[in-house]
């Protein structure tokens, strides 16, 4: 690893709010102390306002000093994702590091990373904070599943965490790394100053009850504990801080039925950085009274404040707390919280709490943090070399020979550059003269580059504004691209590569007659006559011990409409044919005939989906409605929230009209947003 590396942080950072955002702009500025050169890329939009439940996503504190902090991602918009990705991935940082807590946001980052990942050269980790959320959804399995993919490495925030990351079958290399402390929101100051600022009694014990209130961290087990005629008789007060996500009223007229209004303060508002010392520093122990957790961004608050934590035994919240020597831990019960509330108090006076959690602190620094991701990074490093090196070593002696000599890698990688910058004119450029000239030219030179002997191995990794996708055994590989005109007019290009055993070119060029193909849902076609798409998935399937491939397509097929396509590619006397008898009806209740190939179309930007499905087996896809109950208008369709799908049968894709009315095996689960949809992006019309 040289000694200085670039790093994109990925996720949550300034201006956003919350322990996210404040940990990761801490982790980049230990990052940039160390030599690093660091970038941050976060949200322009991190939560729409209908599902964020607090009063703003923003914090009022000016930005961490000197760091680089780009806002780039709309999570709902994936024009957004396909520019963030093609931005990092043109940067080429060595490393990226992610943030993962809720599957919302896995449609995309996992989207970024991919695009990301397809220069061949950046590494990805992520840092966990949850691998299944807190309050789970309907989903979160498959989009978990969808961001893990392209992931190289895991930081594991705690046990916990680590059993949800091997539940779900990953095996990327890991690290379980605590939370560093939280050392940026300054010292102590005194209690009995504290207290009087914040208007509890100074002469009674405080205990203190921090962060964003959620009916998972049972603040409602706690206001029971209190009225536990005990806790009475001891005169304990509680402090309640923290911006409430759910209806505050409920734990309002829980305080006035327990008679506890004179002794709960109860501060409905997210805490500022520069007052959460003050409440740390006015109590006299923090209560997490959670009633499932994998771990918690408070307690690093608390033991850079050497405030004793009284913790339930769930998740990682315990793995924290020494109990009886920095904490108590206990169940979660409003009882045993009693208990463990009394048993702190009954120990404090004899057990100095805050000498052994400072003798406990030096475990969680975050130079020791940022020392272990990088140990991550150098193992997947060493991994990836390794497996080049063996694979090259494969394939060279299986050949007998180098595959590709030194010349002929750098002639490929010249012929790469420029088609490369073609590429990016043929996309981007606003002039639409420029466009269809750099896509000749591209063509040229693309099909120059892969008449080089044992092309085929050469993976132009840098063409990130074409699709490039081979089957699992490797025998061709597809390249499709499009051009456009304006917003109705896109001219769709394509080529099959065969793999050749002399390493000789055998090239089939995709030439698009959509517009001249009347009966498309029946029509038997071959490479001269092709139903142009953009492919981005491809599923092999065995037919009278024959290997057919369906591939997944996108089709930007009108100003106001969008087609996703499936597509089944067979090989007759080795020459492609597309479509054929395979996607059957034959189960739905009103009769339907066969098809050779089947597609949905929706209204432009309706995010309709068409995605393969590992774990289920299937192709599942969005059941489209009309908008405006016009049926026979097709760019009025929108998705309403059911899937339907197909299943192989016996040789042919089987429609199941309401995938999940089927028996589901335990931890399935339907998708929730789009999954592994490559979109070409949008064009400029000019001219």
């Amino acid at each position: 690893m040289s000694d200085k590396m670039k790093i994109i942080f990925l996720g949550p950072s300034h201006p956003y709010r919350g322990g996210i955002a404040t940990f990761s702009d801490r982790l980049a500025m230990e990052c940039q102390q160390s030599g690093h050169a660091v970038e941050l890329i976060t949200f322009s939009l991190q939560y729409p306002s209908v599902l964020f439940p607090g009063k703003t996503q923003f914090a009022d504190e000016p930005k961490p000093h000197d760091l680089s902090v780009r806002r780039m991602i709309n999570s709902i918009n994936p024009f957004s994702w396909f520019k963030t990705g093609r931005y990092i991935h043109s940067q080429k940082p060595d490393l990226v590091i992610v943030r993962y807590w809720i599957p919302f946001l896995a449609p995309a980052l996992g989207t970024i990373l991919r695009l990301t990942k397809s220069n061949k050269f950046t590494k990805v980790i992520c840092i966990a904070d949850n691998i299944h959320p807190h309050e789970s959804r309907w989903g979160d399995r498959i989009l978990t599943h969808y961001f893990n993919t392209p992931v190289d490495g895991y930081v594991l925030m705690s046990e916990e965490v680590k059993n949800d990351f091997l539940s779900l079958g990953f095996n990327q290399p890991y690290v379980v790394q605590p939370h560093p402390l939280f050392d940026q929101f300054g010292t102590r100051i005194s209690q009995a100053e504290a207290r009087k600022s914040l208007r509890m009694d100074p002469a009674k014990p405080v205990l203190l009850f921090f962060g964003l209130i959620r009916k998972y961290k049972g603040l409602d087990l706690l206001l029971e504990a209190m009225a536990n005629e005990r806790i009475r008789a001891a005169a304990v007060q509680l402090l309640v801080a923290g911006e409430c996500y759910e209806d505050s009223e409920k734990y309002h007229s829980l305080i006035q039925r327990l008679n506890l209004s004179d002794r709960v303060r109860f501060i409905n508002a997210f805490i500022p950085n520069d007052q959460v010392a003050l409440y740390f520093s006015a109590a006299d122990a923090l209560v997490q009274p959670y009633r499932h957790a994998s771990q918690s961004g408070v307690t690093p608050l608390a033991m850079h404040f050497d405030t004793p934590m009284i913790v339930t035994d769930v998740g990682g919240l315990k793995e924290s707390v020494i109990h009886e020597k920095t904490g108590i831990v206990t169940h979660p019960t409003s009882d045993s919280i009693a208990t463990g509330i009394l048993r702190f108090f009954e120990l404090q006076t004899l057990n100095n709490f805050k000498k052994n959690i400072e003798n406990e602190k030096h475990k969680y620094s975050w130079s020791s943090f940022f020392n272990r991701l990088m140990e991550l990074y150098e193992r997947i490093q060493a991994k990836s070399i390794g497996l080049f090196l063996l694979l090259l070593f494969i394939t060279s002696f299986a050949m007998g020979q180098p595959i590709l000599r030194a010349e002929q890698i750098q002639l490929l990688k010249k012929k790469e550059d420029s088609l490369v910058q073609l590429g990016t004119q043929m996309i981007r450029s606003e002039d639409v003269a420029t466009r269809f000239r750099s896509d000749s030219a591209f063509t040229r030179i693309l099909v120059r580059a892969l008449r080089e002997k044992n092309s085929f191995y050469y993976p132009f990794e840098s063409l990130s504004t074409i699709s490039r996708i081979y089957p699992m055994d490797s025998s061709f590989r597809i390249f499709t691209w499009q051009v456009s005109k304006d917003e109705d007019t896109h001219r769709r290009h394509g080529a099959i590569q065969m793999r050749t055993s002399d390493g000789s070119l055998q090239l089939f060029p995709l030439i698009d007659r959509s517009i001249i193909i009347e009966n498309q849902a029946d029509t038997i076609t071959n490479n001269e006559w092709w139903i142009g798409a953009i492919y981005y998935g491809i599923v092999e399937r065995m037919v009278n011990s024959q290997k057919v491939y369906t591939l997944l397509g996108y089709d930007e097929y009108s100003i106001r409409s969008t087609r996703k396509i499936i597509e089944v590619l067979s090989f007759k006397n080795g020459k492609p044919v597309f479509g054929g008898d395979y996607f059957s009806f034959k189960n739905d209740s009103v009769p339907q005939s066969n098809r050779s190939r089947f597609w949905i179309e929706y209204k432009k930007n309706g995010n309709g989906r068409v995605i393969y499905d590992k774990e289920l087996d299937m192709i599942i896809y969005d059941h489209l409605i009309s908008e405006t109950n016009e049926p026979a208008k097709k760019y009025t369709y929108i998705p309403d929230g059911d899937y339907e799908g197909f299943r192989w049968d016996n040789g042919k894709w089987v429609h199941i009209n309401k995938v999940f009315d089927q028996k589901l095996e335990d931890g399935k689960a339907p998708v929730e947003r789009p999954l592994n949809e490559k979109k070409i992006p949008p064009k400029k019309s000019g001219g």
